[in-house]
C-alpha cells in the first residue's frame, strides 16, 4: 500500500510526462482559457514549469483591466472572441482587477521535475 496521492497527473506521469499543469479544484472555464494562453507565453526554455507556473498566477492576481484588454488585442482574436471577453468581464464592474480572487488562480499547480 502507497501513500502517495493517485490521480490523473499521477497518470501522466507514469506514462512518460515531465511535468503536469493540473487544478485543485474546477476553475471557471473562460479564466482557464487565459491562464493557459498566458501560462504558454512565460513558458521559456530556460525556465522550469514552476517558474512559467508562478509568473502567470503573479499576473492573474494583479492584471488590471485596461492592460488585460491591451494583452488580449495582442492575441489577434476574431471579433466572436473580443465580445465574449467583453460579456465576461462585463459581469463585474468594480475597478478592482479582474482575476485578483483566488478561486481564477490558485487552484493551478505543476507536478513533475
Amino acid at each position: 500500500m502507497t501513500d502517495e496521492y493517485i490521480g490523473l497527473p499521477s497518470g501522466f506521469l507514469y506514462a512518460g510526462s515531465m511535468n503536469v499543469v493540473s487544478t485543485l479544484w474546477k476553475v471557471d472555464d473562460f479564466a482557464t482559457a487565459i491562464f493557459m494562453i498566458k501560462f504558454y507565453q512565460e513558458l521559456q526554455p530556460k525556465f522550469s514549469v514552476a517558474v512559467a507556473l508562478n509568473a502567470t498566477q503573479n499576473w492573474m492576481r494583479a492584471v488590471i483591466r485596461e492592460d488585460f484588454m491591451v494583452w488580449i488585442e495582442l492575441l489577434k482574436l476574431n471579433e466572436n472572441s473580443i465580445e465574449k471577453v467583453k460579456d465576461w468581464l462585463s459581469f463585474d464592474t468594480s475597478n478592482e482587477p479582474p482575476f485578483r480572487k483566488p478561486k481564477y488562480w490558485a487552484a493551478f499547480c505543476a507536478t513533475g521535475y
